[in-house]
């Protein structure tokens, strides 16, 4: 059993209360903490009521073993109660960070990628940084109630990708948020983002999720592309996650 600390790159809302975490081990190799028998649980980011895991933090996990499932080879499996807040990272070594570890191509990071969705046989990795060749632009998706915002990403080979859905929790928190204050109305909201966005380097953390069978033919049962975070310098939140991740 080794303890090994992560820079936390990565907090991903799921269903129910439910999240996935990723980051960086000193040697740059990214790795997802996963539990043998449960999915990791909103709780498991505080510490007494304290955020601890959050995009810049320095965490340590007791890894019990490497848990691969094609193509997400960064599972490793943690113990439990081995959690440990490492304090965190400087805002020069994060933005060092994204640089060091970002590439600018879909098929860069995913060579087998096909519209937005990735054979569930593919080698890996299912997780990356990403710099996108013009600021990404978001737009609103009607198809459910309320309206959820969509990322359009294009690289350097001029390849487009639309509509990829985001599961950052912080930003759905964000954007819950300024909804809220506009009273629903996704355009204005929209509106606001893009613009804090073209003022700012983005960088994304794309993944896949798991296997799905009910996507659209001929790609039942592979792995749909998502943004897992949306990081950008200067940073979104001035790096003040705790307004945004919480209990509630």
């Amino acid at each position: 059993m080794l303890r090994k600390t992560l820079i936390i790159t990565d907090v991903t809302a799921m269903s129910e209360d439910n999240v996935c975490i990723a980051g960086y081990d000193s040697s740059l190799k990214c790795v997802r903490p996963v539990l043998p028998m449960s999915q990791i649980k909103k709780t498991h980011l505080f510490e007494d009521k304290e955020l601890i895991i959050y995009p810049g933090a320095k965490v340590s996990f007791y890894f019990i073993k490497h848990m691969p499932h094609p193509p997400h080879v960064e599972d490793y499996v943690f113990k439990e109660d081995s959690i440990r807040f490492e304090g965190k990272v400087s805002e020069i070594k994060w933005n060092e960070l994204l640089e060091n570890t970002a590439v600018h191509s879909f098929a860069d990071l995913f060579p087998k990628l096909e519209s937005r969705y990735v054979p569930s046989a593919s080698p890996g990795p299912s997780i990356g940084t990403f710099l996108s060749a013009k600021v990404p632009f978001l737009s609103c998706d009607y198809y459910k109630t309320p309206p959820r915002p969509r990322l359009k990403i294009s690289d350097d080979t001029g390849m487009v990708i639309d509509r990829v859905a985001i599961t950052d929790l912080a930003f759905r928190c964000f954007f819950e948020f300024l909804m809220k204050e506009h009273r629903g109305n996704c355009e204005n909201v929209i509106a606001k983002i893009n613009n804090k966005l073209q003022k700012r380097q983005v960088f994304l953390r794309l993944g896949l999720a798991r296997p799905f069978d009910k996507l659209p033919e001929p790609y039942s049962g592979w792995c749909t592309m998502q943004v897992n975070s949306i990081h950008t310098i200067p940073d979104l939140y001035n790096r003040n996650y705790s307004k945004w991740i919480t209990l509630e």
